[in-house]
This record gives structure tokens, sequence and C-alpha cells, in this order.
């Protein structure tokens, strides 16, 4: 029946007729990519919320455990405790502490009057005390020495370098070697 008397109503044959419009999907493809990458994002950073929440509610619990076997008695007793060990620090500081200035005046006691001091040096680990000085005669020198002997803390004297200088006075130098508990140290009926 497609042809009556030449007529052609119907094709025999059907064509489309496509036209295409360039860019015409890439906006909404674009908005898609966008929408879709917006989801994962969400997706992926509600996980790791919820991943932190139950770690805070695990600790929440344990530290609900801790305080529930917490006792007042047994806390005082560990600062008791705490204050003891750290009193006895203290103690042991102070006993072993020394007392330079104490040193001092011990020797600054057994300085003969007419002796002048030109370096005076000291040190614990070695335990002994550096004194280079200057008499006006060997007579004071030898008191000099007499007097440092006669201290109980001193161990040891050692006269060296002895010279005359131009204007007549004698340089001298002395080592006191000394005991650092009777010198340094404080007794305990100091305290």
């Amino acid at each position: 029946m497609p042809s009556q008397g030449g007529i052609q109503l119907l094709p025999e044959t059907r064509k489309s007729i496509e036209v295409r419009v360039p860019g015409e999907n890439r906006w909404l493809s674009i908005g898609l990519g966008c929408f879709g990458a917006v989801l994962i994002l969400y997706g992926g950073l509600a996980l790791y919320v919820g991943g932190l929440e139950s770690g805070v509610e695990e600790r929440d619990a344990r530290l609900a455990s801790l305080e529930k076997r917490r006792t007042e008695e047994k806390e005082k007793y560990s600062k008791i405790l705490v204050f003891s060990k750290q009193a006895g620090q203290i103690g042991a500081i102070l006993r072993n502490h020394l007392f330079w200035s104490k040193a001092f005046s011990r020797i600054e006691g057994r300085i003969q009057p007419r002796v002048q001091m030109k370096l005076f040096s000291a040190s614990a680990p070695r335990q002994d005390v550096l004194i280079n000085a200057q008499a006006p005669d060997y007579a004071v020198v030898a008191k000099q020495l007499a007097a440092f002997t006669s201290d109980d803390a001193v161990t040891d004297v050692q006269l060296g370098n002895v010279k005359i200088d131009n204007s007549g006075k004698i340089d001298f130098a002395v080592t006191v070697h000394f005991d650092a508990e009777k010198l340094l140290k404080r007794s305990d009926n100091e305290f």
C-alpha cells in the first residue's frame, strides 16, 4: 500500500534526522561529576567522624572505669609517700651541699695581716686552694704556712714559686689541701 496511483504516502525506509548541538551535555556532566565528588567526600568524612566519636566514647568508658576504682585513702597515702621521698632527696642534697662561704671565712681568718693576696683559686673536686701572695719577709711567709697547718681541716700545705721581686718583697705560692668534710660541709648540729 505504499504506492497508490504513483503517489507514495509513506516512505519505505524511515530516516531519522538528528540535530547535535556541540557542548550540549558538558555542563550536565561537570555538575554530575562535582556532585559525585561531594558525595564521596561527605561519605569519607562521615566515616572519619564516626571513628573519632567511637574512640572518644571508648576513652570515656576507660576513664569512667578508672574513676570507679579510685579511692581517696590510697591517693592520700601515695601523696604522703611521694612527699616522703622528695623530702629524703632534699635532705640528701642539703647534707652533701658545699658551703664555700664557711670555707672562705676560715681561710680568711688564717691569712696573716701583712700578707697581700694576688690570686686565689679553689677547687672542690681537687680539694685544694691555690694562693699567690706577697709578704714583706720570710718570717711572715713562715707564719702564714704555720697558720694554714694549724687548721684541722687542712691536710697538707705546699709552698712553691718563692722569689723576691724588685721592691724587696717576697712573692710566693701556697697550695692548701683540705678535707672537704671538715671545710665545706656543715655538721649535723649546725642545722
